[in-house]
């Protein structure tokens, strides 16, 4: 269905621009309707965008298999955002040029997150009007939790192709991208010791206990460089000789970056330490995820030509 509303998408595109030319040749036009200026022809532009991008394609943090009781799922991508970027491009002739550019992601709005929940207890028994009742109780429980942020930029050398119109020129962008940065990793480890009164806290509301912390951070830094395909479909909104506004619908596919949490290194240790520090290391993650930076978004520039 996506691929279906992504080709109606370009075919009405297309015909927007095809539509708004030929009203504009003079066997179209009104008597009252002023002819459309035929701007000189200029080789080199400078184009200044700000957009948004979404992600294309997401991937959820893994877990182990029959650790945790409780786990919440969360996707991330590192290209979902608000991004800013500068384009030099350079005209053969009217239907084909090549352009260099590159961008910035100004603001990513997915710090990604997962965490793990599970307890330790045992069975004890509950005294209550003359019976014995067993009952689980929670000593420990554990909270495991990962992070990732970092700054990520992007760059693009692409052949752009229109079909030289005069108003409202359309074009298709096609080339190879890159996208390169630092990610910070951070994974958090709490323990929560339970200390329960006479009667089990589930059982009676007089049971709750006091509630010890302990925390261990691991942290990592990675940098990275990929290399990938990029494109884009847009259009020219000519104002003057030398100006003219852009609208386009930016996509990039790229590889994803792989993190080993268990090349994490011990950073600090915060809380009580009545906490079980050897059990600890148990619930901790030590496998791999993969980070992902396609993308798509629109973008909005003005050009000036030269």
């Amino acid at each position: 269905m996506k691929a279906i509303r992504y080709f109606v998408g370009i075919l009405l595109f297309c015909g927007l621009g095809l539509g708004l030319e030929a009203e504009e040749r003079p066997g179209k036009e009104k008597k009252e309707k002023k002819p459309v200026p035929e701007f000189p022809f200029k080789r080199f532009y400078v184009d200044a965008y700000a957009g948004y991008g979404w992600r294309l394609g997401a991937v959820k943090m893994n877990r182990e298999p029959f650790g945790p009781e409780a786990y919440l799922d969360r996707t991330y991508s590192m290209t979902e955002g608000l991004r800013v970027g500068l384009d030099f491009g350079y005209n053969f002739n009217r239907y084909l040029g090549l352009e260099i550019g590159g961008g910035y992601m100004a603001y990513i709005n997915t710090k990604s997150g997962g965490s793990f929940w599970n307890e330790e207890g045992r069975i004890d028994t509950l005294f209550e009007e003359d019976r014995y009742y067993p009952y689980y109780q929670g000593i420990y429980a554990y909270a495991e939790a990962r992070t990732i942020d970092g700054k990520v930029g992007y760059g693009s050398v692409q052949l752009v192709v229109r079909p030289g119109f005069k108003r409202v020129d359309p074009y298709v962008k096609a080339g190879l991208g890159f996208v390169v940065g630092k990610l910070n990793f951070e994974q958090s480890i709490k323990v929560i010791n339970k200390e329960h009164e006479e009667m089990n806290d589930y059982h009676s509301a007089h049971g709750l206990g006091a509630f010890h912390e302990y925390e261990e951070y691991y942290t990592g830094a990675d940098k990275f460089f990929k290399l990938g395909f990029v494109g884009a479909l847009g259009m020219d909104i000519h104002l003057s000789p030398l100006v003219s506004l852009t609208v386009e619908w930016q996509f990039s596919v790229y590889r994803m970056e792989e993190v080993s949490w268990g090349n994490l290194g011990l950073s600090r240790v915060t809380g009580k330490t009545e906490a079980p520090e050897s059990s600890i290391r148990k619930f901790r993650y030590t496998g791999r995820d993969w980070i992902p930076f396609g993308s798509h978004g629109l973008n909005f520039g003005i050009k000036f030509k030269f």
